[in-house]
C-alpha cells in the first residue's frame, strides 16, 4: 500500500513544503560528530513539558 503523505491542520498537503522550528538551534559540529542532533533534543524537551 502506497502512502498518500500528510496534511496540516489547514488541509494542505505537507509534502515538498519547508517546514520551519518555532525554536531555532543550531547544532554545533562537535556535538554533531558525537551523534546528538540538538535540535532535535530541545524539540522532545518542549513536548515532555506540554505532556506532563
Amino acid at each position: 500500500m502506497k502512502s498518500k503523505g500528510g496534511k496540516n491542520k489547514a488541509g494542505k498537503w505537507m509534502e515538498k513544503n519547508e517546514i520551519n522550528p518555532e525554536i531555532i538551534i543550531k547544532n554545533q559540529p562537535e556535538v554533531i560528530a558525537k551523534g546528538v542532533d540538538e535540535q532535535l533534543e530541545k524539540s522532545i524537551e518542549v513536548l515532555m513539558k506540554e505532556v506532563e
